[in-house]
């Protein structure tokens, strides 16, 4: 556009020069002359023709140029915009990948305590020895009150054990979906609980958590069917 300005103010520029050739050469005979007065209504006629022109051009591209600016100026806003929402949303995702990746490490953690706890009492109830003539694990040797003669050990294993689970059972931060994998994994040990609460396993532990424990038992009893 500018281009087109300049073009039009050079075109004028010639033709004023192309009319004074002919205006002054052709139509009156005359050319440069020394007479100054002549030089000076010469002046004022350039100035009067082509003066205005440039003048009108110079305000017109001044204005043309000023809203070049603005337009610049919208387009730099709002590139800033979008740039701050690519910034926004891009800490936003960050600070979900971390939240996400703190859960994750938080569940690993979980289940690995959970897992450590499911071994602890399967090799506590898998012990077995022979009293007498007959082979007795934990839970047999609890039915027939001889758990703490012979099996003190894996008793107390088994008390740290369920007294871990009762811990996280009341945990505040515990989740749904933490309570449904803490029913599937201690599901199995209905008939273990239940028999050690009987036989005062569970005595020494915190009355809160025992009560826990029950519930828990007592929920797990009603929906799943007890190993035998």
């Amino acid at each position: 556009m500018r281009k087109a300005v300049l073009g039009i103010c050079f075109g004028v520029l010639l033709v004023t020069i192309g009319f004074s050739v002919w205006w002054f050469y052709f139509k009156h005979g005359q050319w440069l002359s020394t007479d100054m007065a002549l030089w000076g209504s010469f002046g004022s006629f350039l100035a009067g023709s082509i003066g205005v022109t440039f003048g009108l051009a110079t305000v017109w591209m001044l204005a043309e140029t000023l809203r070049i600016q603005r337009q610049e100026l919208a387009a730099t806003r709002e590139e800033l915009t979008r740039t701050r929402s690519v910034h926004e949303d891009t800490s936003r995702n960050m600070r979900l990948q971390y939240k996400l990746m703190l859960q994750e490490r938080e569940r690993k953690i979980f289940e690995s305590e959970v897992f450590v706890l499911v071994k602890a009492i399967d090799e506590a109830v898998s012990q077995a020895r022979v009293i007498g003539t007959k082979e007795f694990n934990i839970l047999l040797a609890m039915h027939a009150q001889r758990h703490e003669n012979f099996f003190a050990h894996e008793a107390a294993s088994l008390k740290v054990c369920f007294r871990e689970l009762g811990r996280m059972l009341i945990d505040c931060d515990a989740s749904s979906e933490d309570l449904i994998y803490l029913s599937r994994s201690f599901s199995k040990f209905v008939e273990v609980f239940k028999a050690s609460d009987k036989h005062g396993l569970f005595k020494s532990l915190d009355e809160n958590v025992v009560d826990v424990l029950r519930c828990f038992y007592l929920d797990v009893d009603s929906r799943v069917e007890p190993n035998k």
